[in-house]
């Protein structure tokens, strides 16, 4: 996921909530654990939107080789970095580039992943057409995104956040492009949602409120705690309750797998 220029006034590269936590690594979990069920170890992944690489390296890690692509340098040079101290160098690989025009050649790859980057860009469809170029004929498409327009709250704003999606948008969006909607589902609910209520939204409005100040004390505590990666796997594995909820339409994003060909 990459800031715009805009949004990178608001949200501080790299520390924000955004790029860490249980919710994070629960919503990584997810998208792999859809990919690891369709298509086999050591198929070609292209992770579009690739931010810090935390998605990236994790695919790596799984048993794939896999390409993350992001506009930002600076998040490449950080990606790269993360993927040299994990010993993934043959395996994982990042390049800057374009995800309306990434340059790859058609049909390259056996699944195409981008987690929480959709509702960054103005033009999401030109997005998707590339994913679906990109994908070789019966592999798959693998996102997720921020569901509920009437959701809408200050996190949206200072995210820098075009859209929430209706699950028929998101659908939609896919079957223009050429896609076969294999599965597509809320996710979220309820835990997520009481924690992005009760603890996410909070840091938010004091990141605003403050506008860029140093964070209290108290924040900085819940900072840390959140940055723990044995507590990410912990809060992950509570998470994973909310998975029985997920043919309901109350969660606050929606994952959707779709197939090329």
């Amino acid at each position: 996921m990459t800031p715009s220029c805009d949004q990178a006034k608001k949200m501080a590269w790299g520390e924000e909530p955004e790029f860490f936590g249980p919710r994070h690594y629960f919503r990584e979990s997810m998208i792999i654990r859809n990919l690891k069920k369709r298509v086999p170890g050591q198929s070609r992944v292209l992770d579009a939107g690739s931010g810090n690489g935390s998605l990236t390296i994790r695919i790596g890690q799984a048993g794939y080789r896999v390409l993350g692509i992001d506009a930002s340098d600076a998040f490449i040079a950080y990606a790269r970095e993360k993927a040299e101290k994990a010993n993934l160098n043959s395996t994982v690989t990042f390049r800057q580039g374009d995800i309306f025009q990434s340059g790859l050649e058609n049909e390259t790859f056996e699944a195409v992943v981008s987690g929480e980057v959709l509702e960054h860009l103005d033009k999401d469809d030109l997005a998707v057409r590339e994913f679906y170029r990109v994908l070789r004929q019966g592999g798959y498409c693998i996102v997720t995104v921020p569901a509920h327009p009437k959701l809408w709250d200050k996190n949206d704003e200072w995210a820098g956040h075009f859209r929430r999606y209706t699950e028929d948008g998101l659908r939609d969006l896919f079957v223009r492009a050429g896609f076969a909607i294999e599965q597509c589902h809320h996710w979220g609910f309820p835990l997520i949602r009481l924690f992005h209520q009760a603890v996410y939204l909070p840091m938010v409005n004091r990141k605003i409120i403050s506008q860029g100040e140093n964070i209290s004390r108290k924040q900085g505590i819940v900072y840390r705690i959140l940055k723990n990666q044995r507590l990410h796997r912990l809060g992950a594995w509570i998470f994973s309750f909310d998975n029985l909820f997920n043919a309901f339409p109350w969660g606050i994003g929606l994952l959707l797998v779709a197939r090329k060909g």
